[in-house]
């Protein structure tokens, strides 16, 4: 029945139409840049952030007067104001921060994105530093030993008390539940590492550049938490990167041949008030937004989200990495 009504709300009152959308097509990435990736850098994380900063600002053919806009997660340890006085931007007229961690990226361009193209900044940098090997390790619970009684949110109440202290438990459960709902073998996961590992062996300053894996290896490694296993995990590692995102007018007089911003929709993992794991609420309106877009799913696929909803959102995130592939993205 909740199903039902969320299905009849957004036929009616939120389906947006196709016009709404002024990001896409208007929006693009300009400039890349990046630090070396490490298992310890030695540095701390404000210095890694201002050199992938300038090193993205050189990348696109600007000085740092042209930036007004600075996009970050709200994990970032780096702080904004210290930041912008260390590169001197001089015209700062723009700033945010999005929830979330790494699976926030998308949002986090999406956010410059509409500054851009509705006049708010002119040239954002959206940008991460994080010394995640030599630092705090966000792939070990010893940091979390503390919360395992007391948690620091009602949201980690529902994780920390249970042993659930690391990011890769967490998905371990939606991985389970997504097998079980659609029947879906433990060896066919390993295929999403197998591409992931593919797209990101190309990036010459990857930990791992040139060093492919096989499903084989996949299989051979070792379980961490059930069904996942040690190459389902990202690379502990210490770096930071950044892209500038500007309109496309402004793109076609830039050093780089401009990446267009496709399209994208902000959301989350299931949590509080979802009944399904795989269908929390604030992702499945953005993904029925984005698989309606011209071009956005094959008419295969299209027809596939209307029967198997909870696929929907690893359709289009696979879409999105499709559309990704050799472009100038984070």
């Amino acid at each position: 029945m909740l199903q039902d009504y969320i299905d009849r709300k957004f036929r009616t009152d939120l389906r947006p139409g196709v016009e709404s959308n002024t990001i896409r097509d208007n929006a693009a990435i300009v400039g890349v840049g990046q630090t070396e990736f490490s298992r310890n850098s030695g540095r701390d994380e404000l210095d890694m952030a201002c050199e992938a900063i300038k090193a993205a600002v050189e990348d696109a053919g600007l000085t740092m007067a042209d930036i007004d806009g600075l996009e970050a997660f709200t994990l970032e340890r780096t702080s904004m104001p210290t930041l912008v006085g260390a590169l001197g931007i001089p015209n700062l007229r723009f700033t945010s921060e999005i929830s979330y961690g790494g699976g926030a990226s998308c949002a986090n361009i999406m956010q410059a994105a509409a500054a851009v193209t509705t006049g708010v900044a002119n040239y954002v940098v959206c940008y991460r530093s994080l010394n995640e090997a030599s630092g705090h390790r966000y792939g070990r619970g010893d940091g979390y030993a503390t919360y395992l009684s007391e948690a620091p949110t009602l949201h980690y109440g529902y994780y920390f008390p249970f042993g659930l202290l690391t990011p890769l438990s967490w998905a371990s459960m939606y991985a389970r539940r997504w097998m079980h709902e659609y029947d879906v073998d433990v060896d066919l996961l390993g295929w999403y590492s197998v591409v992931l590992r593919e797209n990101a062996v190309r990036n010459p300053k990857a930990i791992f550049h040139d060093k492919p894996i096989t499903f084989d290896d996949y299989k051979q490694a070792p379980m961490i938490v059930e069904p996942l296993r040690l190459l389902d995990c990202c690379v502990d590692t210490d770096g930071a990167a950044a892209v500038i995102v500007t309109t496309a007018e402004r793109a076609k007089d830039l050093k780089q041949t401009p990446r267009l911003h496709p399209r994208c929709r902000p959301g989350r993992n299931a949590g509080l008030g979802d009944p399904d794991l795989l269908q929390p609420h604030a992702d499945v309106g953005p993904a029925r937004h984005l698989a309606r877009r011209p071009g956005a799913l094959p008419p295969r696929r299209r027809r596939s989200l209307r029967h198997r909803r909870g696929a929907a959102l690893r359709s289009v995130q696979l879409r999105w990495a499709a559309s990704a592939r050799g472009a100038r993205v984070l």
